[in-house]
C-alpha cells in the first residue's frame, strides 16, 4: 500500500490500530507520496472538518488561532453495531495486557507522530478546558450540565493530530473537547449536520466521499502525504464532497 504510492481510507476509531498504521507506514508513505487517510467516517470527520472550519474562519476575521475549542453534540440517532463493540473490547483487553499500549490510549497526544514535540502528558489531559474525559460538569458560559460525549475519547485526539501535521496551525494553546449537549443555548461557530444516522448511512457517504476524493481530487488536495486525518490530507475537498451529498458544514457567528 504505502510502499506502492498507493492511497487509502479507512473508518476505524482504534487508536491502537492507527498509532500501528504511523509507525509502520507513515515515513515510507511520505517517501511514496502515499496519502493512508485513517477515521474518515462519523470517527472522525465532524469533529476534524469542524475544527478546521472553524480555525478557517477565525483566521479570516482576524482572530488569530484557536484556544479553547468546544464540540456540542446537539443530538443524533443509531447505535453500536457488533463490530464497533467488538473493536471497543480488543482495544481494552490490549491496553489491560501491555502497559505501553495502556499509555498510547491515555495519552491526549498519543497519535502525534513526534510525542515529544508535544505537552507533557502530567498537564495535557487533566483540566477543564483539557481533557478529553472530563466528568458531567456545568458550563460556565451557558450554564447547562455537560457530559463527555461517548466518542471524545478518540476524536480529540484526531483533532489535535491534525493541529500537528498542520504545524501547529490552530495554535499552540489550543485546547479542544467534546461534550454532549442538554439543551438549547448559544449556538456555536460551526455546524455539522446531516439528514441520516451518522454512524452508519452518513459514514457510508463519507467514508465513499473520502475515496472518490483520494481517486479524482489528487491535483486539488493539500500538498502532504503519509499517514494522515481527513482535514489533513482532504481538507477543503472533502467539504465541499460532503456539502453536495446533503449535508450541512457552515460557519455562523454567534
Amino acid at each position: 500500500m504505502g510502499a506502492a504510492g498507493t492511497h487509502y481510507a479507512d473508518l476505524t476509531g482504534e487508536a491502537l490500530f492507527v498509532r500501528d498504521m504511523i509507525d509502520a507506514h507513515h515515513a515510507t508513505a511520505q517517501a511514496t507520496g502515499a496519502r493512508i487517510v485513517n477515521s474518515c467516517g462519523f470517527d472522525s470527520v465532524p469533529s476534524d472538518l469542524g475544527v478546521l472550519l472553524t480555525a478557517q474562519q477565525a483566521a479570516v476575521d482576524g482572530e488569530g488561532t484557536l484556544t479553547d475549542t468546544v464540540l456540542r453534540v446537539r443530538s443524533m440517532r443509531g447505535g453500536f453495531s457488533g463490530g464497533t463493540v467488538d473493536s471497543m473490547r480488543r482495544q481494552f483487553t490490549e491496553a489491560a495486557a501491555d502497559e505501553a499500549r495502556a499509555a498510547v490510549v491515555k495519552d491526549p497526544y498519543g497519535l502525534s507522530p513526534d510525542r515529544d514535540v508535544e505537552p507533557d502528558r502530567s498537564g495535557s489531559g487533566t483540566g477543564r478546558g483539557r481533557g478529553s474525559r472530563m466528568p458531567v460538569a456545568k458550563d460556565g458560559e451557558s450554564g447547562r450540565w455537560e457530559a463527555p460525549f461517548v466518542m471524545a475519547g478518540y476524536n480529540t485526539r484526531v483533532v489535535r493530530w491534525s493541529n500537528t501535521l498542520t504545524g501547529w496551525s490552530y495554535g499552540r494553546d489550543f485546547r479542544y473537547r467534546e461534550v454532549t449537549d442538554t439543551g438549547a443555548g448559544p449556538r456555536g461557530l460551526v455546524r455539522v449536520a446531516a439528514a441520516r444516522d451518522p454512524a452508519y448511512t452518513g459514514t457510508a457517504v463519507m467514508l465513499g466521499q473520502a475515496g472518490l476524493a483520494l481517486a479524482e481530487d489528487e491535483d486539488r488536495l493539500p500538498a502532504r502525504t503519509g499517514v494522515l486525518t481527513p482535514a489533513t490530507a482532504l481538507g477543503d475537498v472533502l467539504v465541499q464532497r460532503l456539502r453536495d451529498h446533503g449535508f450541512t458544514l457552515e460557519t455562523r457567528r454567534r
